[in-house]
């Protein structure tokens, strides 16, 4: 499994690199579900020693890309425009990732694991291996909050792009005075 996490992490083109990510993570869920047997007949359970390797060492899975038609500045975007290979950005480590179920709360500021790799038929299993269940990386208010901010940020600098101005205090959301182009007031709430 170490070898084949290596293959794909080396993998520089997305198309051929998801396709690859959701083969091994079927074949590790394959694997995982034999292991388990193989635990609860007295066997060891070889998976488990590699687990920490392939959690903290090895950028094979991808984060989940920027919606359609969203918005706001997202995450996994950001990471390919400030790495120098943007080929290699959209693979990560699993201890990188937030789970998919967190995408609407922290996508903004955080990397969250695209859902689609776990599309097989025990994902649960999966993720808990992988330490991507919320068991694990339940994300903080702080993390909350920074993925607000962030929102909030973009959403003052696209207004401001769009010719509408920002008056008043800054201080709290909702408590923004955007003035139009054409002196209408309106106050967000």
């Amino acid at each position: 499994m170490i070898d084949r996490a290596h293959l794909v992490s080396a993998v520089r083109e997305r198309a051929t690199a998801l396709k690859m990510v959701g083969v091994l993570t079927a074949v590790l869920a394959a694997k995982l579900a034999d292991d388990d047997a193989s635990c609860a007949a007295g066997g060891g359970g070889g998976l488990r020693q590699v687990q920490r390797q392939l959690v903290e060492e090895i950028a094979f899975l991808p984060a989940a890309a920027r919606p359609p038609h969203f918005p706001l500045r997202w995450a996994a975007a950001a990471a390919a425009d400030d790495d120098a290979d943007p080929a290699a950005a959209f693979l990560h480590r699993p201890a990188d990732l937030f789970p998919p179920e967190c995408r609407d709360l922290v996508g903004c500021a955080h990397l969250v694991a695209d859902a689609a790799v776990f599309a097989g038929a025990d994902s649960a299993q999966l993720l808990t291996f992988l330490r991507l269940g919320l068991e694990w990386k339940e994300p903080t208010v702080a993390q909350v909050g920074a993925a607000l901010l962030t929102a909030r940020r973009r959403l003052l600098c696209r207004l401001f792009e769009l010719g509408l101005w920002v008056t008043g205090s800054m201080g709290h959301l909702g408590h923004v005075r955007v003035t139009g182009s054409l002196g209408h007031h309106f106050d967000p709430v």
